[in-house]
């Protein structure tokens, strides 16, 4: 303590009282937090170990080698049966001041699969087949598993465009009012002035659906038109997904069925979906108490697109840069936090490296389910 420091205790103590000690603020305390980080990798490598995920042998020069070797060796295991472009990255375990946090990192040169090909051949066979591989994939994102599909393009290119249908002609009368011309009330603008028009601007929704093999809905919520069918245009093909029994028997009957195990894989990452109640790994989950944090993640683990990707690969372009642009951008694109404290229990750890391992799981599932999807052969 410095003497000054202790002149002051001394004076503000009442006489018959304790003056307790107190360290001089110019001492570091790092040290203690340092051990209470440890302390905290240390129980949560203990608590992954208690739920299967063995510890792993060799010498290590500090607990977050050990830990990270720990969860690698986990997910080199359960990804083990597939190709190596499959291969997930490796989660990897952080503390913070007051919280544990596991992270999916992002990765470079991701691999892009065609939907096409499956989805015909599916629908083929039976209608209402592949549209349910489909909507399984779909799932994915609300679950902490980011895939960047069409529905990424129809935000990055429509989402900024007040249209109330995805047409051409809704398309047109929006980037009028941005040029700050009105466009007539009554009747539709006439042909030879929206041709005018596609000589000026590009990613007209006639082009963007053609890319899509007509399903607009590929594009997600901007390209929705609501009402009832009747009312909804030539081009609003929504497909019949098959339900769940309807899979099921389909798949009893058709076991020799090129593209049966691809079916019934998607059928067990429903069911693997399905038991993510809390959705632990959404980067803006409720049930995280950082959610509020300024930053923007990014990442995925694959595109996935209906066949030519130009389109897709050009919106992940811009989506990422206005991201870095951001200057909030981090590269990552799921994560879980367990608030740390004295009280924190083994048991709150335990669910977090369970909360992991079942990511991982399903990780494993979805890597199975794009396994099935052709490559494109060009650049990623």
């Amino acid at each position: 303590m410095s003497t000054n420091y202790a002149q002051t205790q001394h004076r503000s103590a009442l006489p018959g009282c304790f003056c307790l000690p107190a360290l001089d603020e110019a001492i570091p305390t790092e040290l203690t937090n340092e051990r209470g980080r440890r302390r905290s990798l240390a129980r949560f490598a203990q608590a992954s170990e208690k739920i299967g995920v063995p510890l792993p042998s060799g010498t290590f020069t500090s607990i977050e080698q050990m830990l990270e070797a720990q969860w690698s060796g986990y997910a080199t295991s359960v990804f083990a049966h597939l190709s190596e472009e499959l291969a997930p990255a490796k989660p990897y375990v952080t503390v913070r001041d007051d919280r544990l946090e596991v992270a999916i990192g992002a990765c470079s040169g991701l691999s892009v699969y065609r939907l096409k090909p499956v989805i015909e051949a599916l629908e083929a066979a039976e209608p209402g087949i592949g549209w349910f591989v489909h909507s399984v994939l779909d799932k994915c994102r609300v679950h902490g598993h980011e895939i960047y599909d069409l529905a990424l393009a129809g935000y990055v290119f429509y989402g900024h465009i007040d249209m109330h249908e995805f047409t051409d002609e809704a398309y047109a009368r929006a980037l009028l009012w941005e040029e700050g011309v009105e466009p007539p009330e009554d009747g539709p603008l006439p042909p030879d002035q929206i041709e005018e028009m596609r000589g000026n601007y590009g990613m007209w929704p006639s082009d963007t659906i053609a890319d899509a093999g007509g399903f607009k809905h590929l594009y997600g919520y901007v390209a929705v038109e609501t009402g009832p069918k009747s009312a909804r245009g030539e081009t609003d093909r929504r497909p019949k997904v098959a339900s769940d029994t309807k899979v099921r028997q389909w798949l009893r009957a058709n076991g020799g069925h090129q593209l049966q195990p691809a079916v019934d894989v998607a059928l067990r990452l429903k069911t693997a979906l399905a038991m993510d109640k809390d959705r632990a790994f959404v980067w803006h989950s409720p049930r995280d108490p950082y959610q509020g944090e300024d930053w923007d993640p990014m990442g995925a683990l694959a595109l996935l697109t209906w066949d030519d990707p130009g389109l897709l690969i050009e919106a992940v372009e811009h989506h990422e840069q206005n991201l870095m642009n951001g200057g909030q951008a981090i590269e990552a694109f799921a994560r879980t936090s367990l608030p740390l404290s004295a009280a924190t229990r083994l048991t709150k750890l335990v669910d977090l490296a369970s909360d992991t391992k079942q990511y991982l799981q399903r990780w494993s599932l979805l890597a199975e389910l794009l396994s099935h999807l052709p490559l494109w052969e060009g650049r990623s």
